[in-house]
């Protein structure tokens, strides 16, 4: 599948943080909700859904997501996930959705995109959600903050608050060059 996002990083930190500001303004009381629970209106406000594999397989195919001819879709997780990793494979969608998003009034099958991780496409949704999830200017905010405490504790602090994994957490730190 040929992807219409032949951007760079910049391009989709912008993109990233338009989609956020547009579902702030849309969904009342963000700030209230957990991440997760974020994460699940922004879902079902672009007529999404998300399921559980309810696979025995500990290992099933890593978060498919199958859009209908109707643009509705679904994301698959695994049963087996944290819910920080699930925040953060629910917001990859959102950004394979967003940067690879093309209408195309004659489709009229289902499609079904797995996570590989090798197409460019790919790697441009999981920086989508790394900025879509840890906002450079936030980030920055709360990092400074506790920037005198161990980095053990510093990295729990900002997991803890951004609801994410500490390996995403080192990989922010890392691409806006904070130590």
């Amino acid at each position: 599948m040929k992807t219409p996002f032949l951007g760079n990083f910049k391009d989709i930190e912008i993109i990233s943080l338009e989609v956020l500001k547009i579902f702030h303004k849309k969904i009342k009381n963000y700030k209230k909700l957990s991440k997760k629970d974020f994460l699940f209106k922004i879902i079902k406000s672009m007529g999404g859904e998300i399921r559980t594999n309810q696979s025995a397989d500990p290992y099933p195919i890593y978060a498919p997501l199958v859009i209908e001819p109707d643009k509705r879709f679904t994301i698959t997780r695994s049963q087996y996930t944290t819910f920080f990793e699930d925040n953060f494979i629910i917001a990859t969608n959102i950004g394979r959705i967003f940067l690879n998003y093309k209408e195309d009034k004659r489709e009229t099958k289902r499609k079904t995109v797995f996570w590989h991780l090798e197409k460019e496409i790919d790697w441009a949704s999981y920086y989508f959600a790394l900025v879509f999830l840890t906002p450079e200017q936030e980030f920055r905010k709360i990092f400074n903050e506790h920037k005198k405490t161990s980095v053990f504790m510093q990295n729990s602090i900002l997991s803890g608050y951004f609801e994410v994994s500490i390996k995403k957490i080192i990989e922010r730190k890392e691409k806006l060059h904070l130590k």
